[in-house]
């Protein structure tokens, strides 16, 4: 095969992935004074960012979690206002909805875990629910209100941070162009996290090897340090952290203007996301401020077939039905599927890969990517150029569980 030369570039680091998470990490490390370089394999806000919900979700079931979706949502309430009119922001809020008394005693708990890390939530009773969303089920005992959640969509704020966020000037994007490998150049040096430095507004590599990365063209481009962030793309640049595609279905239906007020979710959501192997159905309907109705959501194991499975859909078109009877009245337009980039253990990779010199990763957060995108962009930012983190990456550093996985 003919070798190709490497190609010089005014951007100190490389960015592969256009969606949510990428652009949140392109925009932030411009902001910071690094020129950037955005690749995508396909269009800009695609994939898992164009298939999603784009809701913007407080959780806190564990003071971990709260500590990376806690910074991610308060950057986000700063951001949202300054966003343009495509962005859809809608401050609908979400209703977690109790079907039964084991549910509201959940409802409770998670109010009072919310309430202990300052997010306002409220339990509401089963009278309360009616006046609040007449559409709900009647039979529902309560549920937990958390007014300041939040919904976006999401291809459009990727935009706004590549193309118009106020150091959109230094981002590169190139679209449609796919990065087939990654290496680095010779040397006998090794970069991790820490070796990448803040100098002068720009960022530079220590020691004598840097990363590489080869498109599709066959030219390999070296930079200071290049940052995954491709969603279930990730698996083929960065096999060993094991990212793997969770097939997801949505639904979208025509206009129906107020009829829904708030995200509805069922209050065993967050425990069927984390089922691990088998198939999951649980009820997300979510009004758009264009006035259709988005209807989820389930996930599936079932590799890269973006095929639409009409068993799970009833499914999930059931469990929506039975929590907002009046949805079997709604003409539904379209049914499609996606892909999230699932990590074994349930966490978001975030932090630089060991034996892989100015290498970083943030991918595999699954259906939090919304919500997560700012806070992973402002730690991973800190890391890369060797700032102390506002958050702890204990439960996101792939040189802890990396090695933890080569020792089992």
């Amino acid at each position: 095969m003919t070798a190709r030369h490497s190609v010089n570039t005014r951007s100190d680091i490389a960015v592969i992935g256009a969606g949510v998470i990428g652009a949140s990490i392109a925009a932030e490390l411009a902001a910071r004074g690094a020129h950037v370089t955005v690749f995508d394999r396909g269009e800009l806000g695609g994939g898992a960012t164009a298939e999603g919900m784009g809701h913007l979700l407080f959780l806190a079931d564990s003071p971990a979690q709260f500590e990376l979706i806690g910074r991610s949502m308060e950057l986000w309430g700063r951001l949202l206002p300054d966003l343009p009119p495509g962005c859809e922001v809608d401050k609908c809020g979400t209703l977690w909805l109790a079907a039964d008394d084991e549910d509201l005693a959940t409802a409770h708990e998670k109010t009072a875990g919310l309430r202990r890390f300052g997010v306002e939530a409220e339990v509401v009773d089963a009278a309360q629910l009616r006046q609040i969303e007449p559409e709900l089920a009647h039979d529902l005992l309560g549920a937990m209100r958390v007014p300041e959640d939040a919904v976006v969509y999401p291809p459009r704020v990727v935009s706004y941070w590549l193309n118009e966020s106020p150091a959109a000037n230094r981002i590169t994007v190139r679209a449609h162009e796919t990065v087939e490998e990654l290496g680095s150049t010779s040397g006998s040096g090794t970069a991790t996290g820490s070796d990448v430095v803040a100098s002068g507004g720009q960022r530079r590599a220590r020691g004598g090897s840097a990363p590489r990365l080869r498109t599709a063209g066959g030219d390999w481009e070296t930079y200071s340090a290049i940052i995954v962030a491709s969603g279930v793309g990730t698996a083929k640049l960065l096999p060993e952290v094991g990212i793997q595609p969770r097939k997801g279905h949505l639904a979208i239906t025509d206009r129906y203007p107020g009829f829904l007020r708030h995200q509805v979710v069922e209050l065993a959501y967050v425990k069927n996301t984390h089922m691990g192997e088998g198939d999951s159905v649980s009820m997300n309907v979510q009004p758009r401020s264009t006035g259709q109705v988005l209807i989820g959501s389930c996930r599936q194991f079932a590799g890269l077939d973006r095929s639409v499975d009409p068993g799970i859909t009833k499914r999930m078109i059931d469990q929506a039905i039975r929590y907002v009877p009046s949805i079997r009245t709604l003409q539904i337009l379209r049914i499609w599927t996606g892909f999230r980039p699932a990590s074994p253990d349930d966490r978001p990779w975030i932090g630089a890969i060991p034996g892989r010199p100015g290498v970083f990763i943030a991918s595999g957060h699954e259906g939090l990517g919304i919500t997560s995108a700012m806070g992973t962009a402002e730690l991973l930012t800190d890391i890369v150029m060797n700032a102390q983190p506002r958050i702890s990456n204990e439960l996101y550093d792939p040189a802890t569980r990396l090695v933890g996985a080569e020792k089992a």
